[in-house]
Order: structure tokens, then C-alpha cells, then sequence
């Protein structure tokens, strides 16, 4: 997957991955952030699409990537509020 960013996503919301199946290790680059991590089967990635530039190296092998992201227009259809950003002393302690 090339390195990409959401630009129709919600930045407040994190974007998920989570990558299945029989393969080598892949590698998940957070360019924006200039960070690389081991994204093995069964890995689960939560974080900003909207901010992050984002991409999985080639890998040898079978491999699938569910993706969740929540646009932004969603809500305006739906007639929901938005949400902000966690603010963690709001957060319930079995989250963190």
C-alpha cells in the first residue's frame, strides 16, 4: 500500500487497520510521524489518517487489511454532533 493520508476522514476520529493472514512481516510506516513498526498478523493500528501519512511495505505472502474510518459528513447526514478529541480524564479507567 503507498503512502497515503485520509483527506475526507474525521481527524478526531482514529482510523483502524488490522491486518490478517499468512504472510512475512509487513511494515507499517507513519511518515508523518517518521515512525516505522512490525505489523504482523493480527495487528491492530489505531491512529490518525487526516494527520498521518501512512503506508504498509511490501511484503512476501497472503494478506488482507480491514480499514475503519469515519468521514466527516457522516455526521451532518445523520444530524449527530461531532465528537472532539479524548480527553482522557474523561476516559472510563478499563479504556486506558
Amino acid at each position: 500500500m503507498p503512502v497515503h493520508w485520509y483527506c475526507l476522514s474525521k481527524a478526531e476520529c482514529y482510523d483502524m487497520l488490522a491486518s490478517v493472514g499468512d504472510y512475512d512481516e509487513a511494515i507499517l510506516e507513519l511518515t508523518g510521524a517518521n515512525f516505522c513498526f512490525k505489523f504482523g498478523s493480527g495487528t491492530i493500528a489505531a491512529f490518525s489518517g487526516k494527520f498521518l501519512n501512512h503506508g504498509v511495505l511490501s511484503c512476501s505472502g497472503e494478506r488482507i487489511c480491514f480499514t475503519y474510518y469515519m468521514r466527516e459528513y457522516i455526521h451532518i447526514m445523520c444530524g449527530v454532533e461531532t465528537p472532539g478529541w479524548l480527553v482522557p480524564s474523561l476516559t472510563p479507567s478499563w479504556v486506558v
